[in-house]
Parts: structure tokens; sequence; C-alpha cells
């Protein structure tokens, strides 16, 4: 079983690419160890940037030895590159409108995180998601497997079931 827990980072988004490089499936694993009592707006902002990378979108400043450019809020972020940038997204869902289906395996406490970004980045004429309700069972969070054609978005925490930073439990 996989275990996310003390590993560095929030968030982490994870692509297949078809054989013509087109993206063909991805996952969004939330690390709760770290954003279990972390504010909303972090939490959403984790959640939304998670989503943006697995349509394709990479970050901003690719070097992570230089400092947080800091020049927006992580949700707004990612709206504007919704519609600015599609472009240049690193790679693309065949080189149209996005359509592909958000599965849920989040627990409730994510689900309106989950909501919030598939909202934000709908508002862009470039994407049009839905979620659909997927396992919540902790075996399917941790592994957070990738459908074919489709983004499978997890929370999970550390294999004791209690977050280090926060000593919450029941995730």
């Amino acid at each position: 079983m996989d275990t996310y827990g003390n590993n560095g980072w929030a968030g982490l988004a994870s692509i297949n690419l078809s054989g013509s490089g087109h993206i063909s499936t991805g996952s969004v694993k939330l690390n709760d160890t770290y954003e279990s009592g972390a504010p909303t707006a972090e939490r959403q902002g984790v959640m939304c940037q998670e989503v943006g990378h697995t349509y394709g979108l990479d970050h901003q400043d690719t070097n992570f030895n230089n400092p947080n450019l800091g020049t927006m809020p992580a949700v707004a972020l990612v709206a504007v590159a919704a519609a600015a940038v599609p472009a240049q997204a690193n790679h693309s869902w065949g080189g149209r409108a996005v359509t592909v289906p958000l599965i849920s395996s989040v627990t409730s406490g994510r689900s309106s995180n989950l909501t919030v970004a598939k909202n934000d980045w709908n508002s862009s004429p470039y994407i049009e998601s839905s979620i659909i309700a997927g396992s919540t069972t902790t075996s399917t969070r941790s592994s957070c497997s990738m459908p074919a054609g489709q983004i499978r978005v997890c929370n999970y925490r550390d294999r004791d079931g209690q977050c280090p930073t926060t000593g919450e439990t029941g995730h």
C-alpha cells in the first residue's frame, strides 16, 4: 500500500501520455499529512494547481531553486492560466477542449475543494469537466490509480491515520 506521509509534497499530479504524446490519464494526490490543518485557501490552491497539471499546464517557473514568485494567489493563477495560455501547455488532451471527467475519490472534507477547482477551471473556454463520484476507500485513496481517459483526485495521509502536524485522525 502506498502511503503519502511526511514526504515533502502537499500535492502531486501524475499523467500518462499516449503514443502520440497526448495526455491519456491523470491522477492528483493530496497529502493530508501536511494539508489537513491548512487554511481553506491553501487547500483550495493546492487542489486547483494539481488539477491544472493534469490538464497539461506547467509551473510558471520550473526552477525550484528560485524563490516563490508570489505574483497572484494560486486559485486566481490557475484560472487565468487556463484561459490565457492553453496552447502553451506542455501536453494536451488531443488539441481540443478538455471534457475529461474528474473522478472524486476524496473524503467529504475535500469535496468542496474539488467542486471549486472544477468550477474555476470550467470558467475557461478550453475546459469543461464534470465530477463523478468514485470510491473513497482507504485503499483507493492511497493508490490513486489512473483510470483511462479520466483524472482521479484523491486525498490521503500516512498509514497510522494520524496527521503528524495536527494530530487529527479519521482520514
